[in-house]
């Protein structure tokens, strides 16, 4: 009872960890059933915490169940890793930030960076404006080891920036534009790392990594320009790479950044994945529900994509409550630095809710109209209902009495197309 729950530091922590997700749960739901006036970006918002807490929730239920069966000693759920917390700041402000925006704008504006010659431009400002020396080599001695992947290094006391010389055009530019955010934006970077209330030096540093590679795309990539592009070309991602000098992952980044008030494009999610599976970045955009815990649905084309190198893939997926998603996959290789140095090898996914889908150049060709001929797809195993699945990994989570939790609905307060 009462004294086993204070005694058994294991059952107390996730006793307070259960009343603290239950709370928020509540909190929200209330929220959004009591208010009538609440702004279509805050109901988005709080759907999406009672979502990602229910998700919580669910694992803690399961894994207190398998405590009581001996099958999970320990090990219970914990707190937010520094990538959740980083990744629930950026879907907060809905992947925009305008003062990033407008201090990239500014310099570009005010140096005249345009069309080819984008890493010359660059480095010569970084030499010019800041005294910056830019070293196109191996970074260190040189005495990595076969199995180390030579990194980009910026040493504060002699003011220079080594860029690792087997990268390719588009990101040693990037890694040049993300070194000006730092020495010009610093001041706007900390300011949204305080807003964020991060709860560890790793998750500030990461928040910090992920604002500078903003500024980047920013400044490679600038807003109006870009977004134009991306309409004229409907998303074409290899002629948006073409026309701004970027990675395919790049340009898919900065897609989703598109949401400046009044001049937004296409609510879009994206993630990447290993070839393991794991997924190491991710934004919920478009009302997709990305797991943030365990696996994702072995049936996205973000899987397939690995059999298909240097191709773009896309398809229509259905979600188990029927909402329809086009969804856009390709794979990333990235250079390996030279022989004897594994490869890493990256599928990144981009996708928007059916209603857009005429706004993509991917969707030709395909049924966006007949949803029963989508690829059903879920969550991922422990969250999804679909019984007659056949690639169903694990059951799904269930509750005493049997019935299954479910996921709630994100795509409810997604904004459609006029």
């Amino acid at each position: 009872g009462r004294q086993q729950l204070t005694e058994d530091p294991l059952l107390s922590a996730s006793s307070h960890e259960l009343r603290t997700l239950l709370t928020t749960v509540r909190s929200f739901s209330e929220i959004l059933q009591d208010t009538d006036d609440i702004s279509e970006q805050d109901r988005n918002r709080f759907l999406g915490i009672i979502a990602d807490e229910s998700e919580r929730l669910a694992i803690l239920v399961e894994r207190l169940i398998a405590v009581a069966e001996d099958d999970e000693p320990t090990g219970l759920l914990g707190a937010n890793s520094p990538p959740d917390e980083v990744s629930l700041y950026l879907e907060a402000h809905a992947n925009h930030f305008p003062e990033i925006e407008d201090a990239a704008e500014n310099i570009r504006a005010a140096e005249g960076f345009e069309g080819d010659g984008m890493l010359r431009a660059l480095t010569d400002y970084l030499s010019e404006r800041h005294g910056v020396r830019v070293e196109i080599g191996p970074p260190g001695d040189g005495a990595e080891t076969a199995a180390a992947m030579p990194q980009t290094q910026y040493d504060e006391d002699t003011r220079q920036l080594t860029l690792p010389e087997f990268l390719p055009r588009p990101s040693l530019a990037f890694k040049a534009a993300r070194q000006i955010g730092y020495l010009t934006s610093e001041a706007v970077f900390q300011r949204y790392i305080s807003e964020a209330r991060l709860g560890s030096p790793e998750a500030r540093r990461l928040c910090r990594e992920v604002l500078g590679n903003y500024f980047a795309g920013a400044l490679l990539m600038p807003y109006a320009p870009f977004q134009d592009a991306a309409q004229e070309l409907r998303h074409d991602i290899e002629r948006l790479c073409a026309r701004f000098g970027t990675s395919a992952e790049q340009v898919c980044h900065r897609l989703t950044t598109l949401q400046r008030p009044g001049a937004a494009g296409v609510p879009l999610h994206f993630l990447r994945i290993d070839i393991a599976g794991n997924i190491s970045k991710r934004f919920d955009g478009s009302g997709i529900r990305i797991p943030r815990y365990g696996g994702i649905c072995p049936r996205w084309n973000v899987h397939s994509a690995f059999m298909r190198p240097n191709e773009t893939v896309a398809e229509v997926a259905r979600m188990p409550q029927g909402q329809g998603f086009l969804t856009i996959a390709r794979t990333e290789i990235k250079p390996s630095g030279g022989h004897g140095r594994p490869r890493s090898t990256f599928a990144i996914g981009l996708g928007c809710d059916i209603a857009y889908a005429p706004r993509f150049v991917y969707a030709d060709g395909l049924d966006t109209e007949n949803l029963d001929a989508a690829t059903p797809v879920g969550v991922g195993c422990r969250l999804c209902e679909r019984d007659d699945c056949a690639q169903r990994a694990f059951p799904a989570l269930l509750t005493g009495a049997g019935a299954r939790i479910q996921s709630p609905d994100r795509t409810a307060a997604v904004k459609r197309p006029a």
